[in-house]
């Protein structure tokens, strides 16, 4: 309701500048009918307004305005809507009291900058010191398995009894034909060389590698080698696996003729048994693409792989008394190893290809992506400081913000520093996925600066007059909540993923939560007192390059004053997307994109396999494709481990077990040997048979140490004392190797068949399956059962802070469904992408629960502050945090857009997650949200429209406003220059 008061005339300014009588007598009795409008009103509502009496105070509020209608002093309309709206928004929060706090905080920063900031400095200090803590992981077990899990119990009897005896090293040659007498002859070279190697501390091939006696717990005295050698026609040798072992040395093989190749490969082939001087059994597995004549001889193979095998304790060496410095000249011996297989020196024939694998590989190969990163980071982090620079400031001397912007990228190392601290302190660990957490909490922190500068700017013309202690207060009163909601919703969201029970996921959330925690500490601390000092240098007129120059005379360019973001959001995208053919192609759009994304969220496989976190590039994962390639039925080596039970009463038991795991589709039968099938042979080609255990160990020693068919099983069992006499067997094993799966739920499938075998035989408690593989495998189940439990949680917790910090259900819910169809998206672009559910996958969809929230909460919590119509404060909305809440989404991405260029598979991973997160979380909070709250959000509830009244001054070229309504104003001008200290509780 707007009422013309008489017009009266006179100058707004006599001749000396001063305010005329007239005018004067004007504003005097406008404030009068004011103030009696007010006081009338007061007595209606004087219950209400005792119980708002701690809020701002509700005064008339005067407002310049043209003889057109405009706002002279600066203010749209739509900005005075949204003042007009500041008092029902005070006294909101004034029951929450979280704006309130955060004012009181940014005055006391404002007041005391220097303190603060070398608080916060010395905050970090302190709680880096736990890096001196620093623990990395590299095992699998504890990387992917709990501390209760039966794999980690079994693998550590596998430990105690087989894996400690040895360690594999091998080399595959791929090439036309293998079998080439040129290629034959560099295999033969290539053998030597391995030999030949010695360490700093001249140990040799000979002195590490493992024999015959590794697998006897007795000591290697000259005594024991001697009767070995007496009774084991093959002697203490040197364990390989090669086809140079049909040959007596690798002169002799390389000294052979085509022919003799030929047919030496042929009546090894016909004779599964020939091995030469191997422990393992025959030279079929060891070759791929094998092919033959008509007449049935082998012409050529394409394929072939070499294992050296070392003894992995090496407390001392069993054929000399040469003792081993622990594990140090092992590890140096395999280094120098993979030096020499690769060794670039060589001259290799044609087509021939040699890839190695040594047992610390992986290990390497891992560390080398943990260390790849520190490159890839700088360069994210100088895209983001050139980004912010351009984006936070002005393009002139004075308001450009350069300083401000490298010392709020300081709170990301900072952050880093202090949570990798406080984490190392609590015992967690460091593991392969760690690495990516600086790219995580750049983009996070990028977005919370973006948030409080864009409050300052935002502050009207009347407050960036105010002292600079008063203008940071009420920047943060207006940034702290949107800040506090989306860095709260983030730690919550990784808080949850840190119950899980996969020790690597469980640390990576906790170190996450707790960087996010520090990030956000230091961003309401040490950004803001950065913040406040570079007021005070604007407030002082100094040069924002050179802040030690003082410009006095100062005048800005038109250009940097126009902030062509805000202009394009108001003047163009807003008014847009607010059209109502537009509403209906957001929505359609919208549900058309979650559609499709949940149908291939259905696709997505899962699939989980460690060879994937190391580079594209890494020999090991070369070595592994092409194990897989030409070698499929040659798995990482596992079996079925036996305990100290009576073998000669339980042999039929055993045999049953045995033939059960053959007929096993899961499991590889061509390859299949059990060393009890081939005694009970052996027994029945001497016809004759154990009468009691005594003669069983005798018999089954002879078989094991003086018979071809046997010496091929040694490794298989374990004793205890010389094999000759009385020895005790402590394990035995079945070797099985599974056939190639895909899929999870073949793998599981796989493990659980093994171990229903088990139970079924007599001696259940004491046996035990394992293979390298089920690590992998049971993390896989771990993942598939706890994403959608850890997914539920984290939303669930998510929404719940959501709302008790928005405070408004519609706008909440609203926010919600963006986080949901966010997800939806994220999961449909895996099969987009060719990725699985895996650890960094479910990583990024927990994390995704609380970024998304990050686009959707600032839109969300600025609606709900609004008053107005819906879709004038949907366009307000975009107005005010539209453009920070882009530059943030941006920032995220630049964060992450240098890993597309990373050779690392979680690195290109998290790049291509977040790509998706940043497009679809963009879309859903500045696209999809302000068009549904525009429709569904939450009414305007203020009441009766204001009262204004207006009255002409400067011979009606000018007119001063008065509103006055049932909720009235609390500020004029001059009020506005007030600080809010007087008037917060």
């Amino acid at each position: 309701m707007q009422q013309q008061l008489p017009k009266r005339g006179g100058s707004i300014e006599g001749a000396e500048g001063e305010p005329s009588a007239s005018t004067a007598e004007n504003v005097e009795r406008l404030l009068g009918v004011g103030r009696h409008l007010a006081k009338a009103d007061s007595e209606s509502t004087a219950a209400r307004r005792t119980s708002e009496s701690s809020c701002v105070p509700m005064e008339p509020r005067i407002v310049r305005k043209d003889a057109n209608g405009r706002h002279a002093n600066g203010h749209g309309p739509h900005r005075e809507a949204a003042a007009a709206s500041e008092g029902r928004c005070a006294r909101f929060f004034h029951r929450f009291r979280l704006e309130v706090a955060f004012y009181k905080l940014g005055r006391l920063i404002g007041a005391h900058p220097v303190l603060v900031l070398v608080a916060s400095v010395a905050l970090c200090g302190v709680t880096s010191i736990g890096l001196m803590f620093w623990r990395q992981q590299l095992n699998d077990l504890e990387l992917f398995l709990p501390e209760d899990s039966p794999i980690r119990r079994d693998a550590a009897w596998v430990d105690k009894w087989f894996s400690e005896e040895m360690i594999f090293e091998s080399v595959i040659i791929i090439a036309d034909n293998v079998l080439d007498q040129e290629v034959i002859r560099t295999m033969a070279e290539l053998h030597q060389d391995v030999r030949n190697i010695n360490v700093t501390s001249g140990v040799t091939w000979d002195d590490l590698c493992a024999r015959v006696l590794a697998w006897m717990d007795v000591e290697a005295d000259a005594e024991v080698v001697e009767l070995v050698n007496q009774y084991n026609k093959h002697g203490n040798v040197c364990i390989q696996e090669s086809i140079l072992a049909l040959w007596a040395n690798a002169s002799a093989a390389a000294a052979a003729t085509q022919e003799e190749i030929y047919q030496m490969f042929t009546n090894a082939l016909l004779n599964p048994n020939s091995g030469g001087t191997s422990a393992f059994k025959g030279v079929r597995h060891l070759l791929s693409g094998v092919t033959y004549s008509e007449d049935g001889n082998v012409t050529g193979a394409t394929a072939t792989i070499l294992t050296y095998s070392l003894k992995k304790n090496l407390e001392q060496s069993k054929q000399s008394t040469l003792f081993i410095q622990g594990n140090a000249d092992a590890l140096e011996w395999e280094e120098e190893f993979m030096r020499v297989v690769h060794s670039t020196n060589r001259t290799l024939p044609p087509s021939v290809e040699i890839l190695a694998l040594a047992n610390r590989s992986y290990n390497d190969a891992l560390q080398e992506v943990l260390d790849s990163n520190l490159t890839v980071l700088f360069s994210g982090f100088s895209l983001i400081v050139v980004y912010v620079v351009a984006m936070m400031g002005r393009a002139n001397r004075l308001e450009n913000r350069v300083y401000l912007a490298l010392s709020g990228g300081l709170t990301v190392p900072m952050a880093i520093a202090a949570s990798f601290g406080f984490c190392f302190s609590l015992k967690y660990f460091y593991g392969p996925i760690h690495p990516i957490l600086p790219f995580l909490l750049l983009g996070v922190g990028v977005d919370d600066m973006f948030i409080i500068v864009q409050a300052l700017d935002d502050l009207t013309p009347a407050e960036k007059e105010l002292s600079v202690p008063e203008r940071v207060g009420r920047a943060l009163r207006h940034a702290g909540t949107s800040v506090t909601v989306t860095s709260l919703t983030n730690i919550v969201a990784f808080a949850v993923g840190a119950n899980t029970k996969m020790p690597t996921f469980k640390s990576f959330c906790f170190f996450a939560s707790m960087g996010i925690l520090f990030l956000y500490i230091f961003v309401l601390t040490f950004f803001v007192s950065c913040v406040t000092l570079d007021e005070r240098r604007r407030k002082a007129n100094r040069d924002g390059c050179m802040p030690w120059v003082v410009r006095e005379e100062f005048s800005t360019n038109e250009c940097s004053q126009h902030d062509h973001q805000k202009a394009f959001f108001h003047r163009i995208y807003s008014p847009c997307l607010m059209k109502t053919p537009v509403k209906v192609l957001v929505i359609l759009l919208t549900l058309t994109l979650v559609g499709f994304n949940a149908y291939s969220a259905f696709q997505v496989e899962q699939k989980f396999d460690p060879v994937l976190y190391l580079r594209n590039d890494s020999y090991p994962r070369q070595f592994q494709e092409a194990l897989k390639r030409h070698f499929p039925k040659l798995g990482n080596r596992g079996g079925v481990y036996i305990g100290q039970i009576d073998y000669f009463e339980h042999q039929d038991a055993l045999l049953d077990l045995a033939k059960s795991l053959q007929q096993n589709p899961y499991i590889n039968s061509d390859n299949f040997g059990f060393w009890l099938i081939d005694f009970v042979k052996f027994m029945e080609n001497r016809k004759d048979e154990p009468l009691d255990f005594n003669e069983f160990r005798g018999y089954l020693a002879e078989f094991l140490y003086t018979t071809d068919q046997g010496y091929p099983h040694i490794k298989d069992v374990k004793i205890r004392g010389f094999p000759f006499g009385e020895y005790e067997i402590l394990a035995t094993r079945i070797p099985i190797q599974h056939v190639l799966l895909n899929g999870a739920w073949q793998q599981a499938q796989a493990m659980e068949s093994v171990h229903k075998e088990l139970e079924a035989a007599p001696f259940a408690k004491d046996t035990v399956a394992y293979a390298k593989e089920y690590v992998s495998w049971t993390a896989n189940q771990i993942i598939g059962e706890e994403l959608l439990r850890n997914f539920a949680f984290t939303l669930t917790a998510v929404s719940l802070v959501t709302v008790i910090l928005i405070r408004d259900l519609v706008t909440s819910a609203s926010v919600i469904a963006c986080v949901v169809c966010t997800l939806v998206g994220l999961v449909g672009s895996m099969v987009l992408f060719g990725l699985t559910v895996e650890i960094t996958t479910s990583i990024v969809v927990t994390l995704c629960v609380g970024l998304a929230v990050d686009y959707s909460a600032h839109v969300g919590h600025k609606f709900a502050t609004l008053k107005g119509s819906r879709e004038q404060r949907a366009r307000d909305t975009l107005e005010l945090v539209g453009p920070p809440v882009f530059n943030g989404g941006f920032s995220t991405f630049l964060a992450f857009v240098v890993l597309v260029f990373s050779d690392s598979f979680i690195f290109t991973t998290f790049f291509k997650l977040f790509f998706s997160v940043v497009v679809y979380g963009l879309f859903h909070g500045l696209v999809f949200l302000p068009v549904v709250l525009s429709i569904l959000g939450p009414s305007d509830s203020s009441g009766p429209s204001d009262q204004v009244y207006t009255v002409p001054v400067q011979n009606g070229s000018a007119h001063l406003e008065l509103k006055v309504g049932n909720r009235r104003r609390r500020e004029t001008e001059e009020l506005q220059r007030q600080p809010l200290a007087d008037t917060l509780p």
